[in-house]
């Protein structure tokens, strides 16, 4: 079973539920590490939103590179909060290889471009939009 299988995520990593993301540790912790200004919480929400109902249907594949362009500035600036985190977290245990199994999920995700189609633009998009969520919901606990 590899890092990124749906069973292990489906362990390891916070569930979206009726809108909110809830994370199988429940742990709160705190840090200092804010690389790059954060968006506003509520335009990354309906970013969030929209991008995940990206495949329903499909936007302009315009509006595709534009969440494209603006989740991924979100994940890049969220990958090394969540990053230093997991990093102090005893390694090799449960709470560390779910954290770490999502970061390199989402760096894989993230060398991933849009592809030649619509479908795939929008699948990529609403890829994106999932790991933005987690990441965000380890970030926030780490406040």
């Amino acid at each position: 079973m590899t890092c990124g299988s749906p069973t292990v995520l489906a362990a390891h990593t916070p569930h979206i539920q009726a809108g909110r993301t809830t994370s199988p540790e429940g742990i709160r912790m705190t840090t200092t590490h804010d690389a790059r200004p954060a968006t506003p919480v509520s335009s990354i929400a309906v970013l969030i939103d929209e991008a995940l109902d990206a495949t329903g249907i499909l936007p302009p594949h315009e509006r595709l590179v534009e969440l494209n362009d603006q989740l991924r500035a979100e994940l890049e600036r969220l990958l090394p909060i969540v990053q230093q985190h997991t990093d102090g977290l005893p390694r090799g245990g449960m709470q560390w290889y779910g954290r770490q199994c999502v970061l390199d999920d989402t760096r894989e995700v993230l060398a991933r471009d849009l592809g030649t189609g619509l479908r795939s633009a929008a699948i990529q998009v609403h890829r994106l939009a999932r790991h933005c969520v987690w990441l965000a919901e380890y970030a926030e606990e780490v406040r």
